[in-house]
């Protein structure tokens, strides 16, 4: 029977130690991102053989549980078999979510006939090479280099994230938030808290970031993960948008000054904002990581 046990810090080294040994190019894939939010979704987790599992609540209701497909090496079938009987013996409706292409092909091959798979593409995560998005070149990215062309013109300056400035970044997305006030409360409330969570702990988490300041002031900051050996992702990223370029140059300085150990940059999904998509269409991803939903077959 799996034992699944509410996520806690301690989960850290083993499971990225699981992680290093996996590929994932979905940004569901770090220990970071479990943390930063495992009070919104109560994430628990167990371990099994050379896999873990993490299961979250989902929009089904305060019972609804969702599952990441299992992480690790190893053998895979019985994991899943182990998962399926743990939610036959709770009464756990089966689901998962943010199924990789590749661990969509294992399921059908592995269990034909047994899962119902659907896309989501809400959820898809944009990948981009870091050059690309460092140099800026070519007219594709003509409107980007003429905002950081004015951004520039400010008395501006980079700094990583440090304990000693993380209460700045903190209190400039407070800030944000007000300014944003026409976003649902819910979603920005929740999103606060993983920041926090994130921003409190960043060295426990294996996550790092960096700001801008104009004339001294905290104006963008972003916080990102190593997701496998050439990936970067980006959790979490703000700019007062009343500072012209302030999204461009953190983007830009963040990739360049701190992320040139890696080949490509994982920038999330853009869970179907049409505002959102948009902003990540127009830097021209080389590529979407397509996610899956299963369920089991009627």
């Amino acid at each position: 029977m799996l034992d699944f046990h509410k996520l806690t810090l301690q989960d850290g080294p083993w499971m990225r130690e699981i992680l290093s040994r996996t590929h994932h190019m979905s940004c569901e894939y770090c220990f970071g991102n479990h943390y930063a939010w495992h009070r919104t979704y109560d994430a628990r987790v167990c371990r099994i053989n050379d896999y873990y599992i993490v299961a979250l609540r989902n929009d089904e209701g305060e019972n609804g549980i969702s599952f990441l497909y299992p992480a690790g090496t190893g053998e895979i079938k019985p994991v899943m078999e182990a998962l399926l009987a743990y939610c036959r013996s709770q009464g756990i409706r089966f689901r998962m979510h943010s199924v990789e292409e590749a661990d969509k092909e294992q399921l059908i091959r592995l269990f034909p006939g047994k899962f119902c798979i659907t896309e989501h593409r809400d959820y898809a995560d944009y990948v981009y090479l870091v050059s690309d998005l460092v140099n800026l070149s070519g007219k594709k990215y003509h409107g980007k280099r003429n905002h950081l062309a004015h951004f520039y013109k400010n008395n501006w300056s980079f700094e990583p994230i440090t304990a000693a400035n993380a209460s700045e970044c903190l209190e400039m997305n407070r800030q944000w938030s007000i300014e944003n006030a026409e976003l649902k409360e819910e979603g920005v409330l929740a999103e606060r808290c993983a920041i926090r969570l994130c921003m409190t702990h960043l060295e426990e988490l294996g996550c790092f970031g960096g700001l801008l300041r104009v004339d001294g002031k905290v104006v963008a900051y972003t916080v990102g993960e190593r997701l496998n050996s050439d990936t970067v992702v980006v959790h979490f990223e703000k700019a007062f948008s009343h500072i012209q370029g302030a999204y461009p140059a953190i983007n830009r300085e963040f990739l360049a000054q701190m992320c040139q150990g890696y080949t490509y940059v994982n920038r999330e999904e853009d869970l179907g904002i049409a505002g959102l998509r948009r902003a990540k269409e127009s830097y021209h991803p080389l590529f979407l990581v397509a996610k899956y939903g299963v369920t089991l077959a009627e």
